[in-house]
């Protein structure tokens, strides 16, 4: 979806899959517990594919 909310991601990396599994926590959990969001992980894919990085 180019036009939604991760449009500029898909649009620099449209290969790139990355799917994070945070085990024991379901869709609410990554809203309202912010301490279980791999802050980390997502920050190295915006860097890599969004901020700055190679894509082909």
């Amino acid at each position: 979806m180019a036009g939604g909310p991760g449009g500029a991601f898909q649009k620099r990396a449209p290969d790139t899959v990355d799917l994070l599994v945070v085990p024991g926590t379901d869709h609410v959990d990554l809203y309202d517990r912010k301490d279980l969001i791999p802050f980390d992980r997502l920050d190295e894919s915006f860097t890599e594919y969004v901020a700055g990085g190679s894509v082909g």
